[in-house]
Order: structure tokens, then sequence, then C-alpha cells
């Protein structure tokens, strides 16, 4: 090999066995965490919304969750998987090819982040979405104590 040392088949050890069981059981608990109020998502913003608008809504939130989620990703995705890259490969259609090496510590850092900020929005908008339901329905009840007929169907209001 000359004076640059000597080559072996295989891939070089990073050690890093002890953050992969921590990165498995952080993303377990938020997972698990982030999944337990499931049907709470669904729900919640129909209840903020006025009976006749909750199909509305819910088409709302599918296109949103859609044009949001599932259409970008890939390309965020790439975007971080592409940027982790040390050492790109050429091809004879163009200067780019295939990335033959990864800055692993990079690619971890910015996956992992891209994770945490995604689920931290997610958390942020349904926060938002509980603290505006949670002012309609005090509204609703200061209301309700004013006027204890608010509620009430029109027949059985008795007006003397």
């Amino acid at each position: 090999m000359g004076q640059f040392g000597t080559a072996m088949s295989g891939s070089c050890g990073h050690g890093c066995k002890d953050l992969l069981i921590i990165y498995t059981v952080f993303m377990f608990i938020i997972s698990t965490v982030m999944s337990l109020p499931g049907s709470a998502y669904m729900v919640l913003p129909l209840r903020v919304v006025e009976p006749r608008d909750k199909p509305f809504a819910l088409g709302v939130k599918q296109l949103f969750a859609q044009l949001l989620g599932w259409v970008p990703t890939p390309i965020y995705m790439g975007y971080i998987i592409d940027s982790a890259c040390v050492m790109w490969g050429t091809s004879e259609c163009s200067d780019f090819g295939n990335c033959w090496v990864y800055d692993l510590v990079d690619y971890r850092t910015k996956l992992i982040t891209f994770q945490v900020v995604l689920k931290a929005v997610a958390v942020i908008c349904y926060l938002i979405t509980w603290l505006s339901l949670r002012k309609n329905e005090r509204q609703a009840a200061a209301f309700t104590s004013i006027d204890p007929n608010a509620n009430k169907p029109l027949k059985d209001i008795v007006y003397l």
C-alpha cells in the first residue's frame, strides 16, 4: 500500500452500541407518548369547530397532513441524508453519483434533530388547539351562568 497504510475489507467499527440503545429507548418513549392520545388528536379539532363545519375541518386537517407530511418528507429526508455525505461517487452521465461514505455523527445528529423538531411542532400545534378549546368552553360556561336559558332549545323557553 505504500505510504498511506493498509486496507482491510469490511466496514470500520464505530463503537456506538451504547448510543444505539439510548436512541432506541428514547424513540420508543417518544413514540409511545405521542401515540397515546391518538383518538384525542382526531377529536380535538372537531370540538373546536361548529357542528356544521366538522366534515370540512376533517378535510382540511387531512389536506394539511398530506401537504406537510407525506409529500415533502422524502425531499427533506433526502436532503438530510445527502448533506451528511463525505465522499460522492461520479457516474458516466453526471458529476454526482452515489454517496460512498457518510459522516455518521453528522447524519445521526441531523436526523434526530429533524425528528425532534417535527414532534415539537406537532405538540405545540395540539397544545394551541387544546388551549383554544378550553377558552371556548370557559366562555360558554360563563355565558350559560349569565343566561341559564342560553343552551336550552327555543321550545323550552317560556315568555311571560
